[in-house]
């Protein structure tokens, strides 16, 4: 069964983002790595945003690092901190989180494009679970009356010394791989390219920018600019100025309508830079244009 994802805002859940996955045999690969390493593991989308884990919850010591909402975010900027690593470095990183647990994280990559991340996490790298849970309880100022909890979940948390953790994070970059091989992770090209398409011809008037873009198809800058250059030959930035200088063309054939107020409808609000941009891409000035092709 194929998923689409989907934006959480309820008023934009009809925009399809550029993730799909398999749901069956992703879950099925997840748990296979789980059974083998013992390890939590989860699918990120491009936005940090989770899909799929197993286990699905998290350890008892993560579930009590969570159930504070200032720790949450904690945890939350520790993901994004993770991720913009893996951004900037291309590959595998491993790493201990804010509350000393070790993580690691590989980006999912689709013609050179990170459209995803694989992560595992929730594990130590020292045998000494009461130090663990002696540095998170003076870290987070736990009570003492509410400490056993902590010390319990501290000691049920798995343990992997170095070696394994290094074997485990040279299994998640070849499952990076795998994933894309088999289809289970997909970039949705097409119908994202025909909603952006479709979004500026309705919008042509208004200030667009890529990151307006981004934002409003929660997709990444790059992600916008490598769909639009494979799929149309051109940046994200060059397609949107080719649609306005488009409608700007169609404008002056089919109206009489000045050419001030025809800058204004294609979103530009200084009507020299439009009839600049507008040379530029036809070779002659809106009035020319209109006196040579016009009616």
């Amino acid at each position: 069964m194929m998923m689409q994802i989907r934006h959480p805002d309820r008023q934009k859940e009809d925009l399809i983002m550029s993730l799909r996955i398999e749901i069956a045999q992703l879950n099925e690969l997840l748990h296979d790595f789980n059974t083998l390493t013992g390890i939590k593991i989860v699918i990120f989308d491009d936005n940090s945003h989770e899909e799929l884990a197993c286990p699905a919850r998290h350890c008892d010591l993560c579930k009590l690092i969570r159930s504070d909402p200032n720790r949450d975010r904690m945890c939350e900027m520790s993901n994004s901190r993770s991720f913009e690593t893996c951004r900037q470095s291309g590959g595998l990183f491993i790493y201990k989180c804010h509350a000393g647990l070790i993580e690691a994280t590989a980006p999912i990559k689709d013609n050179g494009v990170i459209i995803g991340y694989i992560m595992f996490g929730q594990i130590t790298d020292s045998p000494n679970k009461e130090a663990l849970a002696d540095a998170l309880i003076d870290q987070f100022s736990i009570p003492l009356a509410e400490q056993d909890p902590w010390e319990h979940a501290a000691k049920a948390v798995k343990y992997k010394n170095i070696d394994q953790i290094k074997a485990a994070g040279k299994i998640l970059e070849a499952l990076t791989l795998y994933v894309l091989q088999k289809n289970m992770v997909s970039i949705k090209h097409v119908r994202l390219i025909d909603k952006i398409s479709r979004y500026i011809d309705e919008n042509i008037d208004q200030t667009i920018s890529v990151k307006s873009l981004a934002a409003q198809f929660n997709v990444s800058r790059t992600v916008l600019y490598e769909l639009t250059r494979q799929d149309l030959g051109m940046g994200i930035g060059s397609f949107l100025r080719k649609k306005r200088m488009e409608k700007a063309r169609q404008l002056l054939l089919s109206t009489d309508t000045a050419i001030t107020a025809i800058a204004n409808q294609v979103g530009f609000d200084d009507s020299s830079y439009f009839a600049k941009a507008f040379k530029q891409e036809f070779n002659m000035t809106p009035s020319e244009y209109r006196i040579e092709y016009g009616k």
